[in-house]
């Protein structure tokens, strides 16, 4: 308590100069200043009045003691924009760290120590004045900068003497299903940022899965890119092939799966169908990605093309089968009221799910690929792909969605069948 008292008194003769020295060092309102080992927080308090308003403090320190005295004195002068925060410097997190918060799911690129501009890597520390290169989300960004420093007018990205980048096409079958973490491609020197899925940017998170077809954009020094490129495969062809043994292992499973049948109370039973049943192996061994040698993921080349294919073999079938007897159907006289009972029960659906979708917030991609998916309407998800661009918010909703939906109207069904 002693010292305590020491330093502030030694603090009051010095404020003047102090003050002056952090005018002359440009503080000013609106400003974001760290003050690194605060002591009992003297120039913490100076410098929070100099960037007020707007501006904001704040004050490390590893002595929990001397924290107490000076947020003590911040609650007795009304003082306000001053943080206090117990740790040590030493301990600050390095970049991966930064990356897996919670709070700012970002990638870094580049770091920029003085005139050296070097790969961003994971187990690095970045210190004052440095520039650091940051991939993500606006919202994301911009909390990652206020909690490190201020935005900086110096676009390192325009600097590619040394470093430089490249979108490479990922055709090495080895690699599919793997994780962006999991190439380690830091013993190139590299890091990669972005990962162009169709017409879809992906962030390149170290959990990002890959898959045959994307594309990955790569920061690595000038004479190291053509080894990665040779790594990922960088071959057009690839994305165009398809892996028989996965293909045709899940679609056994997916069949046998639809044709299980499950008991039902009353002595009937559920079977979900040629089309329920490959849809759920296909989500679960999506998700899986790869067992051992096996890629179950199609590349999105070939996945877009046999989704497009099947859409027309089905509407091609329903059409042929149901064309025989559409006149039979109009020319009776329960046609004008099954008619007017498929609309209103359809938009009455539409509408439940559109303030659904509201309400967990829920983008307009993702809302018509859930539409489509609870109306089980193939013909949908092919109109809603084409208006969005083929955009797989819309398929991720329709998968999502269908399967529960094709187990629900099949019960209806049923229920109601017993009901005549």
């Amino acid at each position: 308590a002693h010292e305590h008292e020491r330093l502030r008194r030694q603090a009051d003769i010095f404020r003047p100069a102090t003050t002056q020295l952090l005018r002359n060092g440009g503080l000013a309102p609106g400003m974001r200043v760290l003050d690194a080992g605060c002591g009992v927080g003297d120039v913490a308090l100076i410098a929070a009045e100099l960037v007020s308003p707007g501006g904001a403090v704040v004050a490390v320190d590893r002595d929990p003691a001397v924290l107490a005295h000076a947020r003590a004195r911040c609650t007795e002068l009304g003082a306000a924009g001053v943080t206090f925060v117990q740790a040590d410097l030493h301990d600050l997190p390095d970049l991966g760290a930064l990356a897996a918060d919670a709070d700012s799911k970002v990638v870094f690129s580049r770091v920029k120590h003085g005139d050296a501009l070097e790969v961003a890597r994971d187990d690095m520390h970045v210190a004052a004045g440095d520039l650091v290169a940051t991939v993500g989300p606006a919202p994301q960004v911009d909390a990652l900068v206020a909690r490190m420093g201020d935005p900086s007018d110096d676009d390192v990205t325009l600097d590619r003497r040394g470093l430089d980048m490249r979108r490479v096409a990922l055709s090495n079958r080895e690699l599919s299903g793997r994780t962006v973490g999991e190439l380690h491609l830091e013993r190139f020197g590299a890091r990669a940022t972005r990962v162009r899925r169709g017409d879809v940017d992906l962030m390149a998170t170290r959990d990002t899965r890959l898959h045959l077809g994307d594309r990955v954009r790569i920061i690595a020094p000038r004479h190291r890119i053509p080894e990665v490129s040779r790594f990922l495969g960088d071959s057009e062809r690839g994305p165009g092939d398809l892996n028989p043994l996965g293909l045709s292992l899940g679609m056994a499973a997916g069949l046998l799966l639809g044709i299980v049948p499950v008991p039902l109370p009353g002595g009937s039973h559920l079977e979900l169908g040629i089309a329920a049943g490959p849809l759920l192996v296909g989500l679960i061994l999506g998700r899986m990605a790869r067992t051992g040698p096996i890629v179950w993921s199609l590349p999105y080349t070939a996945a877009h093309l046999l989704q497009q294919l099947g859409i027309l073999i089905f509407l091609a079938a329903a059409g042929s089968r149901a064309g025989g007897d559409l006149a039979t159907a109009l020319s009776g006289g329960q046609a004008p009221r099954i008619a007017l009972l498929g609309l209103a029960v359809t938009a009455l659906a539409c509408a439940t799910l559109v303030v659904v979708a509201r309400t967990f917030n829920l983008g307009g991609p993702r809302l018509a690929g859930v539409v489509a998916g609870a109306q089980t309407q193939p013909a949908v998800l092919a109109f809603a792909q084409e208006r969005t661009g083929a955009d797989q918010r819309v398929a991720q909703g329709y998968a999502l969605v269908f399967p529960a939906a094709m187990v629900a109207k099949i019960i209806v069904a049923l229920l109601l069948a017993g009901m005549v």
